[in-house]
């Protein structure tokens, strides 16, 4: 369930299989090559071990995911790629990420490029000439059977 609330985007997710959800909604862009994505992400409610972040050079059925867990103050980078689900970047501990608050997350792609940050800090580079093009968006995953409230604002993205 989506809803606007104080200016935020916030999403309301329930995972009724042991296997959990992921779900993307991807802006209303054209495709992008090079690009700086950017978005302030909070979990208000529901256990830990929920990620949430950016999904980038993505479409229905491919893509980067660039995701944090608040509470672990971990970060993923996935891809999607041909039918398979691949974690470049596993669970990375970090002290950027704030465990309580609004964390912003970001990315800047440029060709194979991928520089991850969180809260302005630099966290990672990643390279990958898979995809060169596709959209940019938000995405939530939450394990097993579990809900969550997650509150998405100032959704950014610059292109040359």
């Amino acid at each position: 369930m989506f809803s606007f609330e104080n200016g935020k985007y916030r999403w309301t997710v329930t995972s009724l299989t042991k296997d959990g959800v992921f779900f993307q909604i991807l802006a209303p862009t054209d495709s992008l090559n090079d690009c700086y994505v950017s978005v302030d992400v909070e979990q208000t409610s529901g256990e830990e071990g929920k990620n949430f972040g950016l999904a980038i050079r993505a479409s229905e059925t491919e893509g980067y995911f660039f995701e944090i867990n608040q509470y672990k103050r971990t970060y993923n980078l996935i891809s999607h790629l041909a039918g398979e689900w691949q974690f470049p970047i596993y669970e990375t501990e970090s002290s950027a990420i704030l465990s309580d608050g609004v964390n912003t997350i970001s990315v800047k792609v440029e060709g194979s490029s991928y520089s991850l940050f969180i809260n302005d800090k630099l966290v990672n580079h990643y390279s990958d000439a898979t995809l060169l093009t596709g959209f940019v968006g938000v995405l939530v995953s939450v394990p097993g059977i579990s809900d969550a409230i997650i509150e998405f604002d100032n959704f950014t993205v610059y292109a040359p």
